[in-house]
């Protein structure tokens, strides 16, 4: 509006400290959004990270497609070695939806940390989401499409309704695959959702 640019030009420039700071900021997110070597996630998490937890990160952004498997040992960090792929996803805008999927146990955990240690509010799709959901928008919503960032567990996406949801969500045979639905996929305790057998697959 008008009166928006009068009351602009009345308050005059920014101080050249402020200006020089605002400055150093756009630079500093452009050269991060292009150089793979260069980090913004662990700028950004609330936690202490070892070195060694930046190897997955640093491998992913080397990748032109992300594809990582994750198996360090128990109590090393695969969920912020995780959240920092995501999260560093997200602020390069590679990333907008992401979904999780765990054990059914591990989902509050999951939750918890995305958004304590990274600022990322994820929701839980459950039997429960999907009866508030209906009681709010209706009968006919479906969960997968309503929220960017979800968590679920194995042992619920594999029920009819979850699955029939999920398959309308997802792009029909012979459709275009872009835009994705989901941009990150996570698979917590993939070994769980592997084919038994020793055939190949």
């Amino acid at each position: 509006e008008e009166e928006g640019w009068q009351d602009l030009a009345a308050k005059g420039f920014d101080p050249p400290r402020q200006f020089t700071a605002f400055l150093h900021t756009l630079r500093w997110n452009c050269i991060t959004a292009t150089d793979p070597n260069l980090f913004q996630a662990p700028f950004r998490a609330g936690i202490k990270l070892d070195a060694y937890q930046m190897e997955p990160l640093r491998k992913a952004l080397r990748l032109p497609r992300v594809n990582l498997f994750i198996a360090d040992d128990t109590g090393l960090g695969k969920t912020i070695e995780a959240g920092l792929v995501i999260q560093e996803l997200i602020v390069r805008n590679r990333a907008r939806t992401v979904l999780i999927v765990c054990p059914s146990a591990l989902q509050a955990q999951w939750r918890d940390q995305m958004r304590d240690k990274f600022g990322l509010e994820f929701r839980i799709v459950d039997t429960e989401l999907m009866k508030k959901l209906r009681r709010q928008r209706g009968l006919h919503i479906n969960p997968w499409t309503h929220f960017p960032r979800l968590i679920t567990s194995v042992d619920f996406l594999k029920r009819d309704r979850p699955l029939r949801l999920m398959r309308e969500a997802l792009p029909a045979e012979g459709d275009s695959i872009y835009p994705r639905r989901f941009d990150i996929l996570v698979v917590d305790e993939a070994h769980n959702v592997a084919p038994s057998g020793h055939g190949n697959y």
